[in-house]
């Protein structure tokens, strides 16, 4: 956004204290409007405004400070402050200060004098100067905040495993917003994940889709920055937020640290002597019983391992457990196959859902992202299909199979009878 500073000079002497003769010159980003009718800011809300203020005294003056805030906003006071300073008299000084404008400012459509900038300028005898101007503010038509950031587990990751992060978003511009691009990354480690966002109506809050990160196997234990980015306006706009994580140490990787990645890749930490496969993909049919996506584990390695499985990111649009438990040994040169069940909630959003299952032993790690495709729901006739699929219908094939064999019996038999009598 395109920044006019202007200049408001103002020569006053306080009225409410004994403070020293003061010129004051305050400076705002902004568009200049006359100063009479008061201050218009066209700016965007949820950014940083910075106010200068110029000031110089006729007497030495000492522990000054100069705050700026902003009056008016329903849930507080927008407020900065500087440093103590000692003023020398005569000498000009310049402090700047930042004022965060909040996405949820209410915009008045009178224009008159709606908020105040307070500028106060204190000494340690608690003399006060107080200059105060009027300020209204423009309503952006195109503004879009990320309001908070979701991850799934938690802020703790152990490295080689993954992450899914997902964004509340909420619409405080004039416009509806069409295709807005959603990137999420970890800068540090040189892995990203985006999707888009269709339509967000004006005043509209939605989460967005789960979007995954997979840390390299063996990344540094510490604390990084996840990064989310929205990008809309045809890309004129955009706006950032960030979160932190704290990534914990994977026992099999001491002493190998990884600093970057790239994600949805690998998965396997250690020496691998273990195979996992499954099906990445299933359709899950909301109102039902569900879906199974039967996992195949198998030993390799010479002696007998201890096998741990999790779920995680299922949460938000169903439930899900794994039949013979989270815990299980498996032989050498040996396969087990568990079944991993889905349900999908009866109000789950229609799309593909994406979680992610851990399956680890004291020296391996194999996490490997999962998709659920959750669907409408069926006719009522066919309920009660779920996992077994449909009774009645299993019924009738039977049924009409029996009469099929007993058909061929009889013909079979017939023809035995005319071939005997023929021999005869």
């Amino acid at each position: 956004m395109k920044k006019i500073m202007f200049i408001l000079m103002v020569f006053l002497i306080s009225l409410t204290s004994a403070l020293a003769d003061t010129y004051v010159e305050v400076e705002v980003d902004g568009d200049e409007i006359d100063f009479e009718d008061g201050i218009r800011l066209a700016l965007e809300k949820g950014r940083d405004i910075e106010v200068k203020v110029k000031l110089r005294a006729d007497e030495e003056m000492e522990a000054v400070q100069v705050k700026a805030m902003i009056t008016g906003y329903e849930h507080g006071i927008i407020s900065d402050i500087s440093e103590t300073f000692d003023l020398k008299a005569n000498s000009t000084y310049r402090k700047y200060l930042d004022l965060e404008i909040p996405y949820d400012l209410e915009v008045f459509e009178d224009n008159e004098g709606d908020y105040k900038l307070r500028i106060l300028v204190m000494d340690r005898d608690g003399s006060t100067g107080r200059y105060d101007y009027d300020l209204t503010f423009d309503a952006d038509r195109h503004s879009v905040a990320i309001k908070d950031i979701l991850l799934n587990p938690s802020k703790e990751v152990v490295a080689g495993r993954g992450l899914i992060v997902s964004a509340r978003l909420k619409n405080y511009g004039q416009k509806e917003e069409d295709s807005i691009r959603v990137k999420i990354s970890i800068p540090d480690l040189g892995i990203e994940d985006s999707d888009y966002v269709d339509s967000l109506e004006i005043d509209e809050s939605l989460t967005t889709e789960d979007l995954f990160l997979r840390l390299p196997t063996c990344t540094k234990p510490g604390t990084y920055e996840v990064l989310v980015r929205l990008d809309f306006n045809d890309d004129y706009d955009d706006v950032e937020r960030e979160t932190e994580i704290e990534v914990l140490d994977n026992p099999s990787c001491t002493g190998s640290y990884q600093g970057n990645g790239n994600s949805n890749t690998g998965g396997v930490v250690g020496n691998v002597q273990s195979t996992l496969a499954l099906p990445r993909i299933v359709d899950v049919i909301k109102g039902t019983t569900g879906q199974v996506y039967p996992i195949q584990i198998t030993n390799n390695g010479p002696t007998k391992k201890s096998y741990s499985l999790k779920l995680s990111g299922y949460e938000k649009f169903g439930t899900a457990f794994i039949d013979g438990g989270s815990l299980i040994m498996i032989e050498p040169r040996q396969m087990v196959t568990l079944y991993l069940y889905l349900i999908a909630d009866k109000d789950a959003e229609p799309g593909e859902k994406i979680f992610v299952i851990d399956v680890s032993t004291r020296d391996e790690l194999q996490s490997v992202v999962l998709t659920a495709n959750v669907i409408g729901e069926l006719p009522k006739e066919e309920d009660s299909k779920g996992l077994l699929g449909n009774v009645e219908n299993l019924t009738g094939t039977l049924e009409m199979g029996l009469i099929g064999l007993v058909v061929l019996l009889i013909v079979t038999g017939v023809f035995a009878g005319i071939a005997k009598i023929s021999r005869q």
